[in-house]
């Protein structure tokens, strides 16, 4: 005799709709970076989150002043999406 079970899997998410779901509830709209390395997966999720706006910026430290700026500017959160070693680099203080 066989047993069945009418359960369903709860749904797995990845690190990169985990993040999204986080920003949507912290009412995020822009994110400053720029793709590379480690970050491509989030960049992957970007495309299916369109509350959130990317500001594609053209060197590491750019993404942390404009960030700062937006935050200071407009009383939202400020969020850097960098690379891992980039972060390390240039926005952790030495």
């Amino acid at each position: 005799m066989q047993l069945q079970l009418d359960c369903e899997m709860p749904k797995l998410y990845t690190g990169a709709e985990i993040l999204f779901k986080c920003l949507e509830e912290q009412k995020v709209s822009h994110i400053f970076g720029y793709p590379g390395g480690a970050v491509l997966p989030i960049y992957d999720e970007l495309k299916n989150h369109s509350s959130v706006k990317h500001i594609l910026v053209r060197h590491e430290q750019g993404a942390g002043h404009a960030a700062e700026g937006y935050a200071r500017s407009s009383g939202k959160p400020g969020v850097v999406l960098l690379p891992p070693d980039q972060v390390q680099q240039t926005l952790l203080p030495h």
